[in-house]
């Protein structure tokens, strides 16, 4: 039956990218289930405040991370079918060994420094775990992006979606159970499920390594990859850091409780995103592969299908959302009502957002690294001045918006460099024809 659906529709969706998006996509739900479980859990157990205090630590840890990976998950997608396709092998395990042993020293580092300067101010021990969260998220973030270049998504999604939130979930449990539930025990259990994953990861790593690299020496670039890497990781700052600077912002301006209705209300509103993101693990390695191979006509393709994905995917999402918090808030505590117009704000925005598909990975795989980078330091900084006008003006609400506004303008403007650079569209009502006018 499946089979005899999928022959009545357009060749551009199914394939291999479809495939792999909705492959993706599964897991993305599964994550997102087990994720919602946890967050019913902490809601009831610890209160606005309380979750916003897990929901802080969290946000410190990923831009640690940021920060010490250097866009190198992200860069290696681009350079490694490169380096496959021309059966540069040596580069390719010099990349290999560069890239985890820079990661691991920054990380170190910057998580060591953090945690010192957490200690001085005698922050709360929940923010210390958190650094302490860093080097395991980023070192997992460099092996998923290695893994997305020689295998395939499924596999390599496995260990990150399946491991951090079902180990997270038993430790939690396992916590309330005993009336332990606390932030700081709240963010140990994603430690140990982070480190089970990041382990994991680079178990995968090292199995499904190219055989023909395995017996070749490492030749290293390290130059042209250190300064490459920081401009993917300028690049990605901005859709990073959008929400995470708006946690940082309440927690200095606003109260805790403005800070748990926020960090609820977009914990929700991401599974907006959630088709955006599942396209992006099979996209940006596709995208790269077309480009190296000059075929213009099937990028084009690939790029409105990924657009149309992710915008009707997107609407979809945003309505059941909306619809589906008026329920559950109530159910996580009568003050928690107050995050449900926090979730809608965002919900615009994120459905914005997905019309455009995924821009940056195409700016990045094509080799418009600096105009991304550009657009991201032009984003963050407009992102950065509304978030200050809203923010100790109207708590909550004003980081909504401000989220809402950042990523839908750096949607946008990601959009348009795409067409400067490339003549093409990437939105989803672009027309077919399109592509194959690009082919001819």
């Amino acid at each position: 039956m499946l089979k005899s659906v999928a022959a009545t529709l357009p060749p551009m969706f199914v394939g291999p990218l479809a495939r792999s998006a909705a492959t993706t996509m599964v897991y993305r739900l599964i994550n997102i289930a087990i994720g919602l479980v946890i967050t019913a859990i902490l809601a009831k157990s610890l209160g606005a405040d309380g979750f916003g205090v897990v929901a802080l630590g969290l946000s410190i840890a990923f831009m640690l991370s940021m920060s010490a990976k250097l866009g190198l998950d992200i860069y290696f997608m681009r350079m490694a079918p490169q380096y496959i396709e021309t059966h540069k092998w040596a580069l390719l395990n010099g990349l290999l060994f560069f890239s985890g042993a820079l990661v691991l020293i920054l990380a170190l580092s910057a998580s060591a420094i953090a945690a010192t300067i957490a200690k001085v101010i005698n922050a709360d021990n929940a923010i210390i775990i958190a650094c302490a969260i860093a080097p395991l998220v980023a070192l997992n973030s460099v092996a998923q992006g290695i893994l997305r270049s020689i295998m395939q998504i499924s596999k390599a999604y496995l260990p990150e979606f399946v491991f951090v939130q079902m180990i997270a979930l038993t430790g939690i449990l396992i916590f309330a159970s005993r009336g332990a539930l606390s932030p700081g025990t709240a963010l140990f259990a994603y430690f140990i499920g982070w480190s089970l994953a990041a382990a994991v990861s680079w178990l995968w790593v090292l199995k499904h390594w190219p055989k023909a690299a395995r017996g070749a020496a490492r030749e290293y670039n390290w130059r042209a990859w250190t300064g490459a890497s920081i401009l993917v990781m300028v690049a990605g700052l901005g859709e990073f850091a959008f929400g995470k600077f708006e946690i940082l912002a309440l927690s200095a301006y606003g109260s805790p409780e403005a800070l748990g209705y926020y960090a609820i209300a977009l914990r929700f509103a991401l599974f907006v995103t959630f088709p955006a993101f599942a396209l992006s693990s099979g996209f940006a390695p596709t995208i790269a592969r077309l480009h190296a191979a000059g075929d213009q006509a099937a990028m084009m393709r690939k790029i409105i299908l990924g657009a149309r994905m992710t915008f009707f995917g997107a609407a979809i999402a945003s309505i059941a959302v909306s619809v589906g918090v008026t329920i559950l808030f109530p159910w996580f505590g009568a003050d928690f009502s107050a995050a449900t117009p926090l979730v809608i704000i965002l919900c615009a925005g994120f459905v914005a957002l997905s019309i455009v598909g995924r821009p940056m990975d195409v700016l990045i795989m094509v080799g418009a690294v600096r105009e991304a980078a550009i657009a991201s330091a032009i984003s963050l900084s407009i992102s950065i001045v509304i978030m200050l006008a809203l923010i100790p003006v109207y708590g909550a609400v004003g980081a909504a918006i401000s989220t809402a506004v950042s990523f839908a303008f750096h949607a946008g403007l990601l959009a348009f460099l795409v067409w400067k650079r490339t003549g093409l569209r990437c939105d989803a009502f672009a027309p077919v024809s399109m592509a194959q006018a690009s082919g001819r």
